[in-house]
């Protein structure tokens, strides 16, 4: 009887440590889906955007010609300098960079990028 008992009793802990084991698989899961979802930054001349230790800043936008120049700075890196078109993208540190469309504004060009990252938490607007 009491050999029952403790038979009884490891396979609760066996199924309690499963659904520890499985809760914490889908938890990691979802927050590395999370991480690695893109999401879009708009910006105009001058501006810049801060992501991970990436920055980046708007020099020009060409709205006819679809185009723009970026400065990209890295910590303790030089700049680099680019031009990218619609759909033109750059890898940079664990950081994407797609242009997605140049708009012409009223007061000001503006340009749609899409940024593929592998921290979020870092967002530095």
């Amino acid at each position: 009887m009491e050999d029952d008992f403790r038979e009884r009793i490891c396979i609760c802990m066996n199924w309690k440590q499963w659904i520890i084991i499985f809760s914490a698989s889908i938890l990691a899961l979802t927050i590395s889906i999370e991480a690695a979802s893109p999401f879009e930054v708009v910006l105009c001349i001058h501006e810049n955007f801060t992501q991970e230790n990436c920055t980046f800043q708007v020099e020009d936008i060409d709205t006819q010609a679809g185009k723009v120049w970026l400065l990209l700075q890295e910590e303790q890196e030089p700049s680099q300098s680019i031009v990218l078109g619609i759909n033109d993208s750059i890898d940079f540190d664990r950081l994407r960079l797609m242009v997605t469309g140049v708009y012409a504004g009223e007061r000001a060009d503006l340009v749609c990028l899409r940024i593929n990252s592998s921290n979020l938490a870092s967002l530095n607007p």
